[in-house]
């Protein structure tokens, strides 16, 4: 990771940069080599100076009037006041500039913006989420957003309670924004994909394989449970494993601390209290399953019969 070096200048220059700050008359300016006299580019009309230095450049900034404002070879970006401006620790290309609960994002080596205007309070490193350096993780209050810095657009607007990246894909994969109850899946363009509706902060979604419509979902706690994506109906991931039978979008097999049980179209039918729970042969049945009274066939209302002895 680059390291980015804040420095505030008072009373010393930095030498090797084309760029250096002066001072005159109690106020500070910026000239080709820190000389009050020659090659001035910003004149001594500052209160204070700052530098933001990184491996990919500087970007200085002046305070007047207790605003900032950049001092760079864009004439409209000097002209924007800010509250803050500051260059984040985890991403040495970008400097962020806040006012009024907005913050605009400025090229470090354009000296032009990325992006204006997104609402945010400030800023958080996106590798902690699982998220890419290409993005940056915008926090406002305490709702969290997204921007692509490629795309230079807010991909996901800070209105949630966390944002994290499929915790089983090593690359790609979905993008999970979470509220209370709910969990949406975004791609990584910001485009939503699907809502899953459940308590459990929901952190991957793996596609079941030769199934079209099936995901297997793992809660942040590393359980599981299913969704339907064509039916939409969802089951918590609540348990230690959640299966489909083979062949079947409809019925899912699921493993809890005392056993097995089976959910059809979403319902539980059986709690997971069973020794084992098969797909039955029988005509009118949805599965065989196993406890310690005997054998049982579960039909799809959920009726129960004792299997008889053939």
């Amino acid at each position: 990771m680059k390291t980015i070096l804040v420095v505030l200048l008072c009373s010393f220059s930095l030498a090797g940069f084309t760029q250096e700050p002066f001072e005159k008359d109690g106020k500070w300016g910026l000239s080709k080599n820190g000389d009050a006299n020659d090659s001035i580019i910003f004149k001594a009309s500052y209160d204070e100076v700052k530098v933001e230095v990184t491996a990919d450049g500087y970007f200085a900034y002046g305070l007047k009037d207790k605003t900032w404002y950049p001092m760079t070879k864009s004439k409209l970006l000097n002209q924007q006041g800010y509250e803050e401006i500051f260059a984040p620790l985890f991403n040495s290309e970008i400097v962020i500039a806040q006012r009024d609960g907005y913050i605009d994002i400025i090229s470090i080596l354009e000296s032009d913006f990325l992006l204006r205007n997104v609402q945010a309070t400030s800023v958080l490193d996106p590798v902690e989420f699982g998220i890419t350096s290409d993005y940056i993780m915008t926090e406002n209050e305490k709702s969290f957003g997204l921007v692509s810095l490629k795309l230079k657009k807010e991909i996901i607007k800070a209105k949630y309670s966390s944002i994290w990246a499929d915790q089983a894909a090593s690359e790609g994969g979905w993008l999970f924004a979470a509220t209370e109850g709910k969990t949406e899946v975004y791609d990584y363009e910001g485009i939503k994909k699907f809502d899953l509706e459940s308590e459990e902060l929901i952190v991957s979604m793996q596609a079941v394989e030769n199934s079209p419509t099936l995901f297997l979902l793992m809660s942040d706690e590393g359980s599981y449970g299913m969704f339907n994506s064509k039916a939409k109906w969802l089951v918590d991931p609540l348990y230690v494993d959640a299966i489909p039978f083979e062949g079947s979008d409809e019925v899912v097999i699921v493993t809890g601390k005392k056993g097995d049980g089976l959910f059809f179209n979403g319902k539980m039918l059986l709690e997971p209290a069973y020794i084992t729970i098969d797909k039955s042969s029988e005509r009118g049945y949805l599965a065989v399953a196993v406890n310690k009274k005997g054998e049982f066939l579960l039909d799809p209302e959920g009726g129960i019969t004792p299997k008889k002895e053939e």
